[in-house]
């Protein structure tokens, strides 16, 4: 049943969804979809041995699988625009994780659509791990399709060419030295993905997701669709495949590799993506990433550094498809 703009009132809630127990074999699909095999979601022994009570599920699925949701909620016309998640606890294989939302505020610009909302993954303990922010594109009654074409706030160019200016002042840091905050403004390699993204590929993602929207899973509904062929899930787009982790992936962010000195510990903070234009089968992406920011928190036990990145997400055509912000926090 498609959900439309005029139905939706400010206040009420989103249609929950839950996904559970999840297996290690769940992380393990996901890991193969996106070529992300780190011990630590998928190694039972390896995690143990490192003081956690399972193997966890990662932050990039546990946001797949709210985007497969907010996928259900906006139908077979409607779009995800843009998604903000922080990752507040962990959760382990064997739990069960429910999404639910509120609609907070919609609005029409551009004679589009538009309806905010609060999202939150709790796991079965009452545990609410992923509290974040949506804003969907939500058809109107008069609308049998929607053109997802939206101009992005920069240029590929001025993405790659914006200065970031930096100053070290707070001598008082524990971590942060002159030489880390020089990090800042630093860009990684420009990295093409090496295959134009392909039926099999868009398949893997969607069963590691738990993804059944047609327009990613129907070859034939593709086919007749106004795009006229299958599509790439959005959270697909931003958790790019092909070993990246081999060219100092950090979170969805490809920046240069560096250590912050005395710390051994790096965790998923959270991030904020948005999208432009499809991604369809037989396209070609390059992503290009750098550091925006590196600060210390002190927190009651222990100094928190959070390293900021962003991404871009480029198409063969230059088209901008994507932008990421990532926070990986590393502590001591």
């Amino acid at each position: 049943m498609q959900l439309y703009y005029e139905d939706i009132k400010e206040g009420s809630n989103l249609l929950s969804k839950s996904w559970g127990p999840l297996t290690n074999m769940d992380m393990i699909r996901f890991g193969s979809a996106v070529d992300s095999y780190g011990e630590i979601h998928q190694d039972y022994d390896w995690c143990v041995q490192h003081g956690f009570d399972n193997v966890l599920l990662s932050g990039p699925f546990k946001q797949a699988l709210l985007c497969s949701w907010l996928d259900e909620v906006v139908g077979d016309i409607g779009y995800i625009k843009k998604i903000e998640i922080s990752h507040r606890g962990i959760n382990y294989v064997d739990e069960t994780l429910q999404a639910t939302g509120t609609f907070t505020k919609k609005y029409i610009l551009d004679g589009n659509g538009f309806v905010e909302c609060d999202i939150a993954i709790t796991n079965n303990n009452g545990l609410v791990s992923c509290p974040g922010k949506a804003t969907l594109l939500i058809p109107m009654k008069n609308m049998d399709s929607i053109d997802f074409n939206f101009e992005p706030p920069v240029t590929y160019q001025e993405f790659i060419t914006k200065e970031i200016s930096t100053e070290y002042t707070d001598t008082n840091n524990i971590y942060i030295t002159k030489e880390i905050i020089e990090m800042i403004g630093a860009m990684g390699e420009s990295y093409t993905w090496p295959e134009p993204l392909d039926i099999s590929a868009i398949r893997r993602f969607t069963q590691g997701v738990f993804e059944t929207k047609s327009r990613y899973v129907d070859i034939e509904f593709a086919k007749n669709s106004s795009i006229g062929s299958l599509i790439a899930p959005p959270a697909y787009v931003i958790r790019p495949p092909y070993g990246f982790w081999d060219k100092g992936m950090l979170g969805e962010s490809a920046i240069p590799v560096f250590t912050v000195p005395n710390t051994t510990v790096a965790v998923n903070g959270g991030n904020e993506s948005e999208w432009y234009k499809v991604v369809k089968e037989g396209d070609t992406l390059t992503q290009q990433a750098r550091i925006v920011d590196i600060y210390e928190k002190k927190g009651k036990m222990r100094s928190l550094i959070p390293v900021v990145s962003e991404t871009i997400i480029v198409n063969q055509c230059n088209e901008v498809v994507a932008l990421s912000k990532q926070i990986n926090i590393r502590m001591p």
